[in-house]
């Protein structure tokens, strides 16, 4: 049984996120009305090929006012992967004409494009993949028309199944885990779907989501029953593993990261301790004012340094996300080496022209000298060396001398000031200190480095930023 304030939770996020008859009938409407224009342009490109609507809204898992689903465009086997990408973007490029058009790049290119809806828009992915009997797979997206197939079964199998998967979505969403785009690192609504049938409601999927530990197995059709061990073994480490029901070698969940795994588990127990619709919805963020960004940064401590730069040459998200957490990987390695202690990391971008990677440091400064231990006294040799090496030259500040029986010198720090640092390790792009390659192109372009107050110009100009790096400097879940 649910609790009084559970039903009434569930309820309203219901109402906000499940679309009503009406609306699933036009977005059926519009989906139809674009398949057949992509059915046309197929028919002209190649005879062969073959059109199907795939993903959330065949499957009625859609969430109101996020009208985003897929046109797969089936063709033979017999292209070569750069042809399946020639001829899908061909076959979408023409059926498209006249709408807003993006390119898009994962395993081959795909074309993303924005069309007008009900006042605002819907987001359609045109997708090419090949044409194969199931397990004989040319390409990852080959897979797709049989989660639709799947999925669309067994959700009509319990009444109201759809809805709870719904729920489950919104809730992810709600708390920044909705996705499988490196941005993310969360589940995908094919992962939402399948633990959702796995466990038979939303309810039931959180309460047994606060209960995983990390290898939780998670296999819907039972393909490594009373052998989870196996499981574990071909996966690897991953936090969850969501075996795919159309193909046991597959982990539905592998873009899944530890921290998305862990803040799930969180934030399920506490919601059924204490539900709350912020779960669902964050609340609107408000806005600081010089004065107020100031004295926020201040009640955290400040010490934030934060890398500025341009566009990153590339149209894929994917790629540029990975190209930031590699840069943001490489700056934290660096500053570690030089002694300075990172508290948080924080990556935004706007994917278009703007990007930033922030550090929340113990200290902006370090002192000018640091302590360094040499070996013992009584071992001549390297004494010797470390002497020779260190007396009198001119980074010894003071020193060497003898403590607790072995050698001591305090040397002069090369950098003190982590801008400084910074500053000089990125000024030819950062190559040399493992800034990723697109990354470097882009900082080589021009960059600049601002500590605490100076974010204000950069909050000012830049609204998306500003939301941003306001809720960033909440420091904890919207939820909690």
């Amino acid at each position: 049984m649910l609790d009084e304030r559970v039903r009434e939770v569930l309820a309203e996020a219901g109402r906000r996120v499940i679309p009503t008859e009406e609306e699933e009938r036009r977005v059926r409407a519009l989906c139809s009305r674009l398949v057949d224009r992509v059915s046309a342009a197929a028919r002209r490109v190649m005879a062969e090929a073959t059109v199907a609507p795939q993903g959330s809204v065949v499957k009625g898992t859609w969430l109101r006012g996020a009208v985003d689903f897929d046109i797969f465009v089936l063709l033979p086997p017999s292209l070569t992967k750069k042809g399946l990408g020639e001829v899908g973007l061909r076959i979408a490029r023409e059926a498209m004409e006249g709408y807003e058009q993006i390119d898009r790049y994962a395993e081959h290119p795909y074309l993303e494009c924005v069309v007008p809806f009900d006042g605002g828009e819907a987001r359609v992915d045109i997708v090419p993949c090949y044409r194969v009997e199931r397990g004989m797979w040319l390409s990852a997206t080959d897979r797709t028309p049989y989660h639709t197939e799947y999925v669309s079964r067994r959700l009509k199998e319990s009444e109201n199944l759809a809805n709870e998967t719904r729920l489950f979505k919104a809730f992810l969403r709600g708390i920044g885990i909705y996705g499988a785009e490196i941005r993310v690192q969360g589940f995908s609504g094919y992962a939402c779907e399948l633990v959702t049938i796995r466990y038979g409601s939303f309810v039931d999927a959180l309460r047994s989501a606060s209960r995983w530990r990390r290898g939780e197995v998670v296999d819907v059709e039972g393909h490594y029953r009373g052998r989870e061990h196996e499981a574990r073994r071909l996966f690897g480490d991953a936090p969850l593993i969501i075996v795919d029901p159309i193909d046991e070698r597959r982990n539905v969940a592998a873009a899944l990261s530890l921290d998305s795994f862990e803040l799930l588990i969180a934030a399920a127990h506490s919601f059924l301790r204490r539900p709350s619709l912020s779960f669902f919805f964050a609340p609107e963020v408000e806005l600081l004012d010089e004065v107020g960004l100031r004295e926020r940064i201040r009640s955290i401590g400040g010490n934030l340094l934060l890398v500025r730069f341009g566009r990153v040459p590339t149209k894929a998200p994917d790629v540029l996300w990975g190209q930031l957490y590699k840069t943001r990987d490489a700056l934290k390695g660096l500053l570690r080496a030089f002694d300075f202690r990172i508290s948080r990391t924080w990556v935004w971008s706007d994917e278009k022209e703007n990007s930033a990677i922030l550090f929340k440091l113990e200290s902006l400064e370090l002192p000018m000298s640091k302590l360094h231990g040499g070996p013992p006294a009584h071992a001549t040799a390297d004494s010797e060396r470390f002497l020779e090496k260190n007396l009198g030259a001119p980074a010894t500040v003071f020193g060497p001398w003898i403590e607790r029986g072995r050698w001591a010198v305090e040397l002069r720090r090369r950098y003190a000031s982590a801008r400084d640092l910074l500053k000089d390790k990125l000024s030819d792009g950062g190559r040399e200190v493992g800034i990723a390659r697109l990354v470097a192109e882009a900082i080589r372009g021009g960059f600049e480095i601002l500590c605490d107050d100076e974010i204000w110009s950069l909050y000012r100009a830049n609204e998306a930023f500003a939301r941003a790096f306001t809720r960033f400097l909440a420091g904890r879940p919207v939820w909690l």
